[in-house]
């Protein structure tokens, strides 16, 4: 994505009679309020072994951090310098850092729903193996987060997210809302049709990833430039999360195949034949679930294809859109954006 007004970022006054989107105030605010937001998350979850529900805190500390990551990646042409790469990477720090910990909850939780619904003596207690094998797990990964995270002063990160984002906004002051949107989303579009797998025949579990992985960008993106979709943003960020939500039950479905799979050829190996009959019809049970959801997915992936998805994002772009206004430089020095960038570059 081409930076949208680069010389107008490097001067040292706004010019004469210059024409602005009335919007741009409206989306200066919604950024700054969406990364505060996000913030006071990421540094609340930190504290994620004091929380009621550490498993959800770990959770929410991803999510946050991926949002805020999201910032770099939406308008990743208008953030220069080496302190904001360094910005950038404590955010990937922190995501990765807590990631094989959510992974290993995750299959807790499930293997433990498992055990509550479970009719069957024998898959009950070869449930119950796994689940004391992956509790072993969780606390090394657990102590391996507290040590990543200790790394990171969040103080300090919240400060330097907030100078990613004046630079963001400094540099498209006099842009046009629209075509913010349009440049960040359009490309995210056409990403997440690359990689999409067919909506018939078998599974594809490595491509159904990746197109997970791809939505939750364009969703996060959406939420960065949603004020200029209007009403429409609404309908185009729940049908994103839908889609990455039904994904994600695939993908979750699909590493649980997988751990049963390796946690029954290792109950197989040592002689185990008890438990290992009562994981093959579990074993069975996950691979019919996984092939409901690529069905679920065949079904709503089919609602849109590249060209109707685009449509529908320039839909809600053409009817929020309004005429830009002319307005003498002193009033835009006067409405305080270069006053607060300095403030912030300052401290």
């Amino acid at each position: 994505m081409p930076p949208l007004h680069g010389r107008l970022a490097n001067e040292t006054e706004a010019p004469r009679g210059i024409s602005i989107d009335p919007r741009m105030r409206q989306f200066e605010q919604h950024l700054r309020d969406l990364t505060e937001n996000r913030l006071g998350v990421l540094v609340e979850s930190a504290r994620f072994r004091e929380s009621e529900d550490p498993i959800e805190a770990i959770h929410q500390l991803r999510v946050a951090s991926r949002r805020l990551r999201a910032v770099f990646d939406t308008f990743g042409d208008h953030i220069h310098g080496k302190r904001h790469e360094r910005t950038r990477k404590l955010l990937r720090g922190i995501t990765r850092g807590a990631g094989a910990l959510r992974e290993w909850d995750v299959h807790s939780e499930t293997i433990a729903e498992l055990v509550q619904k479970s009719s069957s003596d024998v898959e009950r207690a070869a449930l119950e193996h796994i689940l004391e094998r992956i509790d072993v797990r969780r606390g090394i990964e657990r102590k391996a987060t507290v040590r990543a995270l200790k790394q990171i002063q969040v103080p300090k990160l919240r400060r330097r997210m907030q100078r990613v984002v004046e630079a963001v906004l400094r540099d498209i002051a006099f842009a046009d809302v629209s075509e913010i949107a349009w440049l960040a989303l359009e490309p995210r579009v056409h990403a997440v049709f690359a990689e999409a797998p067919p909506l018939s025949g078998p599974e594809h579990p490595e491509r159904m990833h990746n197109t997970r992985i791809r939505v939750k960008k364009l969703r996060y993106a959406i939420e960065l430039v949603s004020p200029a979709l209007g009403e429409h943003a609404a309908g185009v960020h729940q049908y994103c999360q839908k889609l990455q939500k039904l994904l994600g039950r695939y993908h979750d479905l699909d590493v649980l195949h997988d751990v049963l799979r390796v946690q029954r050829d290792d109950l197989a190996s040592r002689r185990r034949t008890a438990l290992v009959g009562g994981l093959d019809p579990l074993i069975e049970r996950v691979k019919e679930q996984k092939a409901e959801s690529t069905r679920q997915y065949h079904e709503l992936g089919g609602r849109y294809d590249r060209r109707g998805l685009l449509m529908l994002i320039g839909e809600g772009i053409d009817a929020a859109r309004v005429a830009r206004v002319d307005v003498p430089s002193v009033l835009v020095d006067s409405a305080g954006w270069r006053s607060s960038q300095r403030a912030v570059d300052s401290d």
